[in-house]
């Protein structure tokens, strides 16, 4: 989707018709006259969702957005003057403003699809600040849908610092200015306002002839998540799918009436969103026009002047990602839960803010070095659809609890019993037992908060230790009658000197891929975009989940060759461009 804003500054007569701009109070002074032509995605455009747009350089599709993503509530103009100074149009009791907030007197004049759609128009009044029809505006920018109380006064650069985490939509989507480079010989210019230079006539009717073109986005991206995977069954209304790799099964062993039995496993999704989420994004695009036009790979370039528009993107400064806990929670930090969406049929979707090139890169155009993700919950399951808890130690694939048996066969420690007195004592000493073992996580054991290190590596990872019960027991390193009880430190230091181990308790675990941006030639999400995911195959066990209430910062099990899950990602700008991709896991 763009928008596109004709305006025309006239002078009038005393037979003009004035039609005051939303909540601007008319102050009596001599006016001018903004003539605001404002091109909007209606829901049912003259032509077909995803039609080809021919000039596009990408030779990319369009999607017409829904009704509430093109709704226009309120449209706020500021106005500057050529050195990007605020420039008066609008008389106050202190002065004068340089922003005029439109929210009535809307008209729909039709639509123009698949680049620009419903087109609305209104006119607005200017006041000069001379009190005469000459006026310092040289450029404008809109915002559609702004949000809080306007700044006045507001300068073109403080404009451009201007953040937000733009994700309530209840109020209507922000919109703002596109960015874009026009090439003037050698000389690339960066457009981030549109000029009203030469624009101001004698006359409405003049005006009205010769517009003023502004191309407005969506300051969010949108995500859609489709499964195409072929269900090996369906059990009460819920479908399962095989982990197999080819023909290789993947399977686990488990002690059935004294017997190891193999038995293969299933795997059936919970939910999905994303994660890695920009916590803000910047109100009005920023570019570089320092960047390569092969920046998104050859024979896609990332500027198209010719419609006011540009398709990448440069995040704001201090960006903070958000995450979110495997479990579906309400606490504030588990916002992005990987459950929150159920379906995997297009049906659903999130809105998220812009993750491109961050500002340390800001001239080179690369990647965000903190990728925006889609993560899918999902549960390992047996053929007839119940979890399992599966656990992993070197090349043993078994049980949880054929696990902890391992663990008390090889950790060399023992409980003492004194039976009798004196003499007579008997001293007996009993392996630790199943029971007494418990797992915990590299973050219960390796930070004084409990939380994970995004930094640090393998944090799906759990090391077996003494139970609460069984840390009231004390521990003995051998069966010798003279040997020295252990700390509990030391007990744990026992377990844990074992090494770690994968535990996909009750089945828990996740997938995920990064979102791409364009042909797969790079990471990224761009405004005004829709990424469109397909999941063409999965293999594998995915990470595991040990503590579901553990926020994840997601992460590939290591040494791991035989897990992958393949999407095919559709990217759309409220505009469609495909791509293939395949994730190994």
């Amino acid at each position: 989707m763009s928008m596109c804003v004709g305006t025309a500054l006239v002078g009038c007569s005393s037979d003009d018709a004035v039609v005051d701009g939303g909540d601007n109070k008319g102050i009596a002074s001599e006016t001018q006259y903004l003539t605001v032509n404002l091109v909007t995605n209606s829901t049912n455009g003259t032509r077909a969702a995803g039609d080809l747009t021919e000039d596009d350089p990408n030779n990319a599709k369009y999607e017409e957005g829904l009704a509430n993503e093109n709704e226009v509530k309120k449209v706020r103009f500021y106005f500057f003057d050529a050195s990007g100074n605020p420039a008066a149009v609008r008389k106050t009791t202190d002065g004068f403003s340089n922003y005029l907030d439109w929210n009535k007197n809307i008209s729909d004049e039709g639509s123009d699809m698949p680049n620009v759609e419903k087109v609305l128009s209104a006119t607005l009044v200017l006041q000069s600040p001379l009190g005469d029809n000459t006026t310092e505006t040289t450029q404008l920018v809109a915002i559609v849908n702004p949000e809080g109380d306007a700044n006045d006064k507001l300068s073109l650069a403080s404009l451009a610092e201007i953040t937000g985490n733009y994700g309530d939509v209840s109020n209507g989507f922000v919109m703002s200015n596109s960015t874009y480079y026009m090439a003037a010989g050698d000389v690339k210019n960066k457009k981030m306002t549109v000029s009203v230079e030469g624009k101001v006539k004698a006359t409405s009717g003049e005006a009205l002839n010769d517009p003023v073109q502004i191309y407005v986005e969506r300051t969010m991206a949108k995500v859609r998540l489709n499964s195409g995977l072929t269900a090996v069954k369906e059990i009460e209304g819920v479908k399962i799918y095989s982990t197999a790799k080819g023909e290789e099964k993947q399977t686990f062993t488990e002690m059935t009436g004294g017997e190891s039995v193999e038995k293969e496993i299933f795997v059936k999704f919970l939910g999905w969103n994303t994660t890695a989420v920009a916590d803000k994004s910047r109100l009005v695009k920023e570019i570089s026009t320092k960047w390569p036009a092969n920046l998104l790979g050859e024979n896609m370039p990332w500027n198209w002047s010719e419609f006011s528009r540009s398709f990448w993107a440069v995040n704001a400064s201090g960006v903070a990602y958000q995450y979110g806990a495997f479990q579906n929670g309400s606490a504030d930090d588990n916002k992005f839960q990987a459950q929150a969406m159920t379906k995997f049929d297009k049906s659903q979707w999130v809105y998220i803010n812009e993750n491109a090139t961050d500002v340390a890169n800001m001239d080179d155009g690369k990647d965000p070095t903190t990728p925006t993700k889609v993560i899918i919950s999902a549960q390992l399951v047996d053929e007839n659809g119940n979890p399992i808890d599966i656990a992993e130690y070197g090349d043993t694939r078994t049980t949880v609890s054929e696990l902890k048996k391992l663990y008390a066969d090889n950790c060399g420690l023992y409980r003492k019993t004194v039976t009798g007195e004196g003499a007579d004592a008997v001293t007996t000493f009993t392996k630790i037992e199943p029971k007494d073992i418990t797992f915990k996580t590299i973050s219960d054991l390796d930070n004084d908060n409990h939380k994970p290190d995004i930094n640090k590596a393998g944090r799906y990872k759990v090391y077996a230790q003494l139970t609460t019960d069984a840390e009231k027991t004390e521990w003995y390193p051998s069966n010798n009658k003279d040997a020295v009880a252990l700390s509990t430190a030391d007990a744990n230091g026992s377990l844990k000197a074992l090494g770690t181990a994968k535990v996909w308790s009750e089945g828990r675990t996740y997938y995920y891929f990064d979102i791409k941006h364009l042909g797969n030639k790079k990471n990224g999400v761009v405004r005004n975009h829709i990424y469109d995911a397909n999941i063409t195959a999965l293999t594998g066990l995915g990470t595991p989940v040990y503590n579901p209430d553990e926020i994840i910062y997601p992460e590939k099990p290591e040494d791991d060759d035989n897990s992958f899950i393949a999407a095919q990602i559709n990217i759309l700008s409220w505009r469609v461009v495909a791509n293939d991709v395949t994730l190994d896991w």
